[in-house]
């Protein structure tokens, strides 16, 4: 058997990334109708803020599909779910950054997804079953707590 070597990223563990750069863990962003937040703090944990015109929501870890993918981490929600219509789902897209300080400007996007749905199932739905809603955002992030 050949011996093999795992190596961890200790991204998050320190505070940095590992080229020595201070990695953020608040990041407060706003777009058209919209502001989000997200972070990781000692005092809440993991979160994500949501508010736009029809809603006010707070989502905690559990509730909180992250993926870290080649073009960033995604961090996924469910906004609204209508059993026999639609699931609407929020992707929230933020790039890795190496702060110069302890807080840094960036743009990004989310991704409102309404994924429709039948009671009787999906074949019971015409065309697309999923439709997509860009919304652009601004903000900033920074290394708190």
């Amino acid at each position: 058997m050949t011996p093999y070597t795992v190596s961890l990223p200790l991204a998050g563990l320190l505070g940095e990334t590992p080229d020595g750069f201070p990695e953020p863990n608040l990041f407060e962003l706003e777009g058209k109708n919209v502001e989000i937040t997200y972070g990781i703090l000692r005092a809440r944990g993991e979160f994500l803020d949501y508010r736009d015109r029809q809603r006010e929501l707070t989502f905690g870890a559990g509730e909180i599909d992250s993926l870290e993918s080649g073009i960033g981490r995604m961090h996924t929600v469910t906004l609204d779910a209508d059993p026999d219509s639609h699931t609407l789902t929020l992707t929230l897209l933020l790039p890795q950054i190496n702060l110069e300080g302890r807080r840094d400007s960036f743009e990004t996007l989310a991704i409102r997804t309404e994924h429709l749905t039948s009671i009787g199932g999906t074949d019971l739905v015409k065309g697309p079953l999923q439709t997509y809603d860009v919304v652009r955002l601004r903000g900033t992030a920074t290394q708190a707590d």
